[in-house]
């Protein structure tokens, strides 16, 4: 009996031994290298990086003879000038101009916007109802005079009961990676441009003395391109071409350049 305690004593010392030599023991080396690798911290970016998108809306009829030479990246720069050129001179629309400076391997947005708030629901127009006529007085009683049935008031909007916010203007996202040498940078890039162009009438009710009742939604053109692709550092490329819906027959270009400089 003696023996018993003894016994159950070196049992809890094996179990007690097992237990910190499990891989869940801060201890161990499985532990130590996960601890590490959380502590480890990332590299350092080596980069800064500027990405421009010029965006030029032109007819087409004089934008067309320019195509050629901004796919070529050997005749781009002369072409750009073209393009600034006609901007100076009013012949072109500088439709945005974005620019976001950010580090290699980091994401940046640039915005130029106003807020367009508009309802997207309605309550219908309230139709005229007539009020009832007063309670007849007791017998005996005098009676007052009954004035004529008047209709309740009535409305003949549709009342706004929600809303909703577009962003309009020039914007651009960019997420840059630059290779060791410097001289290639690998954009994951989305410029967009959202224009506000009219408000269309839309008939919603016919109130009970026949008026139609219209309301007003704004039509929004959107120019948008979302691409990932490589490019010489300091290099511009032709990336999209819009047909505009206002003004009729103009086109709309965009034009990246991105510029990789050392972090010192």
């Amino acid at each position: 009996m003696k023996l018993l305690p003894t016994f159950a004593c070196s049992l809890l010392l094996l179990s007690a031994a097992a237990y910190s030599a499990t891989p869940d023991s801060p201890e161990t080396p499985a532990a130590a290298d996960r601890k590490a690798a959380v502590d480890k911290k990332p590299p350092e970016p080596k980069w800064n990086v500027r990405t421009d998108v010029l965006m030029v809306a032109m007819p087409q009829e004089k934008l067309l003879p320019l195509l050629p030479g901004l796919r070529d990246p050997k005749k781009i720069d002369a072409a750009v000038e073209q393009l600034l050129t006609a901007v100076q001179h009013k012949e072109a629309i500088l439709t945005g101009y974005p620019t976001v400076l950010t580090t290699d391997g980091a994401r940046g947005v640039s915005e130029a916007i106003v807020e367009k708030r508009y309802p997207t629901e309605f309550e219908p127009p309230r139709t005229p109802q007539t009020v009832a006529a007063p309670v007849p007085a007791p017998a005996g009683a005098p009676t007052p005079p009954v004035a004529a049935a008047e209709p309740a008031p009535s409305n003949d909007v549709a009342i706004p009961t929600a809303f909703e916010t577009r962003n309009v203007g020039p914007s651009l996202e960019v997420e840059p990676q630059v290779n060791a040498k410097g001289d290639i940078i690998y954009l994951n890039i989305i410029p967009q441009r959202v224009e506000l162009l009219d408000f269309d009438s839309y008939a919603v009710a016919r109130t009970s003395s026949g008026k139609i009742v219209k309301i007003e939604q704004p039509r929004f053109f959107t120019s948008k391109v979302t691409i990932g692709f490589a490019i010489p550092n300091g290099q511009r490329a032709l990336i999209a071409v819009h047909l505009l819906a206002k003004p009729e027959n103009y086109l709309e270009v965009f034009i990246v350049q991105a510029i990789a400089t050392p972090i010192k």
